[in-house]
């Protein structure tokens, strides 16, 4: 048995019982009876039933096997509740004194029982309030990361799938400017078998990079798999052609070295503006369409889909 059941539970109950007992037997031996056509049956069945409940409220709370603030302090306010409801009872039949002591017992120990179990629940719904909150955290957190590409730390096509997708197909029609935007790193498959998985992944982290640098936060910038990338960009169709004229040069112009040897790389883009809110998958293969042609016709260059 558990130390803290011992002091904090059954040792005050012991106590609590022996005292009431013997309070008990003192006031009924007294012999100061009120008269049986005064007793009110009623309320005697009232405060039984509401004993009764307290009792197997002190029963259930003697079964927890944790100590806590909140279960102390209830376990307290039910023996004070429990004290002043058996006063009710007995108050039915005997006289109580002295007159203080039934003050005591009547009222005073009802309002302090009360005030300890709002306590108690003030304490307790504090704590599931914030079990509750950083339950919530962590539910935003898991999703973050089951958005998030494990290499470059962009979002994934988990993301497109379960939030873009469903975010577009709620609305029957696109409510502002947005243009797709299909990247692919150029002659990614040469490098990779040249140099290696590592660098390669090294590579598409740099890529990955020089991307999400030259878009605004409100974009998306999703690794759409192996070396190629999607950004949703929130602007017409001249604007995302800009941004990708940028993001082209400023991918050429970045450095990246392997074992001190610079690596001249490029990226072709494939661009298409997206129209329908209903089928995204419409107007993702006008952009990959636009990639091909772009790679057809020599990479390292943008095209947008006609």
């Amino acid at each position: 048995m558990a130390p803290y059941l011992v002091i904090y539970r059954l040792l005050p109950l012991a106590i609590y019982l022996v005292v009431m007992g013997s309070w008990l037997t003192f006031t009924i031996t007294t012999d100061i009876f009120v008269a049986t056509d005064a007793i009110n049956y009623a309320d005697v069945v009232s405060e039984s039933v509401t004993l009764f409940m307290i009792a197997m409220m002190l029963i259930f709370n003697l079964k927890l096997t944790r100590k806590t603030i909140e279960s102390v302090l209830f376990f307290y306010a039910l023996l004070i509740m429990l004290c002043s409801h058996a006063h009710d009872i007995l108050d039915e039949f005997v006289v109580i004194k002295p007159a203080v002591l039934a003050l005591m017992l009547e009222n005073i120990a009802s309002i302090i029982g009360l005030l300890m179990i709002l306590i108690a629940l003030y304490f307790w719904s504090e704590k599931y309030h914030n079990k509750i909150r950083n339950l919530k955290q962590e539910t935003v957190s898991l999703t973050s990361q089951s958005h998030q590409d494990a290499l470059t730390g962009l979002l994934n096509r988990r993301y497109l799938q379960e939030v873009l997708f469903a975010e577009l197909q709620a609305t029957s029609k696109v409510t502002e400017n947005m243009t797709l935007m299909m990247i692919d790193l150029d002659n990614f498959k040469t490098f990779n078998d040249s140099f290696g998985h590592v660098a390669g992944d090294k590579l598409i982290q740099h890529a990955g990079q020089v991307i999400a640098n030259e878009c605004r936060e409100k974009d998306k910038v999703v690794r759409y798999g192996g070396e190629e990338f999607l950004v949703i960009i929130y602007a017409k169709t001249e604007i995302a052609k800009q941004v990708a004229e940028r993001i082209r040069q400023r991918y050429n112009e970045s450095v990246f070295e392997i074992d001190n040897t610079r690596i001249y790389k490029s990226l072709s883009v494939g661009i298409a503006p997206l129209n329908h809110a209903v089928n995204f998958e419409t107007d993702l293969h006008l952009a990959d369409e636009a990639l091909y042609m772009a790679k057809k016709s020599g990479k390292n260059q943008v095209i947008i889909a006609k």
